[in-house]
Parts: structure tokens; sequence; C-alpha cells
């Protein structure tokens, strides 16, 4: 399984005033920097963690240390890659959102998935994102560590509590 859709009640409107104040600084994983991917997180000194009042409603346990947001300057990608330090991602949309796309091990594409609510990623799993517009890109993300599986089974289990 590659991702799965949630339904989560959040703000847009949150994400973008956090999104407009900033700081932003270069991507740099394991010391290799990308200068066209800009994230902001809370050790760049502004604790947005109290102006989102939708975390509260995630299903899943994560550390505030684990959210993010991510920007993809105009024109940037595909980069097709794995991520290394972390199983999944619980990803909502911001702004200028195109498809993620999976790839085999020969990087031939196998999935395109548009989206424009929150979704859970497979980061083990080959996968792309780009920016093809002229405007940035930007997500919000929260890192999560079990495999993605498990994640929709516990997403399953409060969806089936709630209903």
């Amino acid at each position: 399984m590659n991702y799965f859709h949630i339904d989560l009640d959040y703000n847009i409107n949150e994400l973008k005033k956090v999104v407009s104040h900033g700081p932003w600084k270069i991507f740099d994983q394991g010391g290799y920097r990308f200068p066209c991917v800009q994230e902001m997180r809370l050790e760049y000194g502004y604790n947005y963690i109290n102006d989102l009042s939708f975390l509260k409603n995630v299903p899943f346990d994560f550390k505030p240390n684990h959210v993010m947001f991510t920007k993809i300057l105009p024109r940037v990608g595909p980069f097709v890659h794995r991520d290394f330090n972390r199983k999944c991602a619980l990803t909502i949309p911001i702004s200028n959102c195109e498809p993620i796309n999976f790839y085999n091990d020969k990087q031939e594409l196998e999935e395109l998935v548009p989206y424009s609510k929150p979704i859970v990623v497979n980061l083990e799993h080959l996968h792309a994102v780009k920016n093809s517009t002229d405007e940035e890109r930007i997500i919000f993300q929260i890192s999560l560590y079990q495999p993605i599986q498990k994640l929709k089974n516990v997403y399953d289990k409060i969806s089936t509590i709630l209903a």
C-alpha cells in the first residue's frame, strides 16, 4: 500500500498563517543540502504548534518535533527517492500540490496519486513530487514511524469507533 486518505478536520487558514510567518531554511538531509527545497521546523525558532488547533484531532501518535512544513520552489523536480529516517508522513496540501508519483525499483512510474485533502504516504516506497508551476508548492507534514499498514489499521479502528 502506497497511501490512504484520511478525514481530518483542519483549518487551511491556520496553516497559511503559519506559512506566512516563517522562518524557512534550506532542506538538509544527512548533510545533503537541497536549495530548491525549504522547510520550517519548530527548532527554527517559531513554536507554531499552539497555532494549529487541529493537531489534537490527528489519529496517530507523534511528537511536536516531527511536525514541519515543506516548500518546493517553482519549476523543480521530480526527485525520485525513499525517505531513510521515517516510514510514513501525514501530509496536508496547502498550495500547488501536484500528484505524488510512486515508482518501482527500476524507477518506472507505477502510480500517480492526485490529492487535495490529508493523505498518509508510504515513504519507504520510491516516490517523487514536482512543482511544474510558477508558484511555490507547500505542504504540512507529520513524520510517522510505523509501517503504513499499521497506521491504516489504527485509522480504520478509530474511524469505526467514531462512526
